[in-house]
């Protein structure tokens, strides 16, 4: 059996180093860590070295629509006037640690209404700087 599932896990909305808000109804999320990378070709050589690149990183998290004031700060965060960023925690489970922690700005909304069924909303979000994994 699996340490860790998903019902436990969440995004949290960071409100100070260790703590967080849970955002509500959070019903999954994913978190895509990429790395660059610099390619070296030698004159002599018939290998190519490479050097690592820029990090970045991107999330998507899926959530039940309950429009409280942890959702609701992340739609006034996409339609701000302003560069507007949050500091987001993706957690494994409801201990604090391990997490994902980083600054992200949001890249969008999509919220969806069918009668027969509940409402959602998916937000992308976008890093804004270091992603780092709290242990």
């Amino acid at each position: 059996m699996p340490i860790y599932h998903g019902k436990l896990g969440g995004l949290y909305k960071m409100t100070a180093p260790s703590t967080g808000t849970r955002i509500i109804e959070t019903t999954n999320w994913n978190l895509t860590v990429t790395a660059g990378e610099a390619e070296i070709r030698k004159h002599a050589s018939n290998w190519v070295s490479r050097l690592p690149g820029i990090k970045d990183w991107t999330a998507t998290v899926e959530a039940i629509t309950a429009p409280t004031a942890n959702q609701t700060l992340f739609m006034q965060r996409l339609l701000a006037n302003t560069f507007q960023t949050i500091t987001v925690g993706f957690w494994h489970s409801t201990a604090t640690v391990p997490r994902w922690q980083g600054v992200a700005i949001v890249r969008g909304i999509t919220q969806s209404d069918p009668a027969a069924d509940i409402q959602t909303m998916t937000m992308d979000l976008a890093g804004h700087g270091t992603l780092a994994l709290k242990i």
